[in-house]
């Protein structure tokens, strides 16, 4: 393409913007906060249960104040909500004080979450 010259990086781009303002429109963006708080209950629920476990499950979402939480398969969702459900529950709240954690629903990996 004839007359056509690559320009060079950041040209026509937008004024150059000093980076304490795109890190604070970054940090105060919803989409950002949401996934750093997602982040940091990922980190909790390792922490709570263990490798281990932790190996077999994953943080789903939290919505409505319900921690749901994906596992690996029914032995696992049995051994979990039958009988560590309360005790994980009470460490999830001493670390994760937002959102509030009011429950915990386990669900197999591949099941469609029911209306929460």
């Amino acid at each position: 393409m004839r007359g056509l010259r690559p320009r060079p990086y950041g040209v026509n781009r937008g004024a150059a913007r000093p980076v304490r303002e795109v890190m604070g429109r970054l940090l105060q963006a919803p989409a950002f906060s949401q996934r750093m708080r997602n982040e940091g209950i990922s980190r909790a629920w390792r922490e709570v249960v263990g490798e281990e476990v932790a190996n077999h499950t994953r943080v789903a979402a939290v919505r409505s104040g319900v921690l749901c939480i994906e596992v690996s398969g029914a032995a696992w969702l049995h051994e979990l909500a039958a009988f560590h459900k309360e005790s994980i529950l009470e460490e999830m709240r001493k670390r994760v004080k937002r959102p509030y954690i009011q429950d915990i629903r386990f669900r197999q990996h591949g099941e469609r979450a029911r209306g929460n």
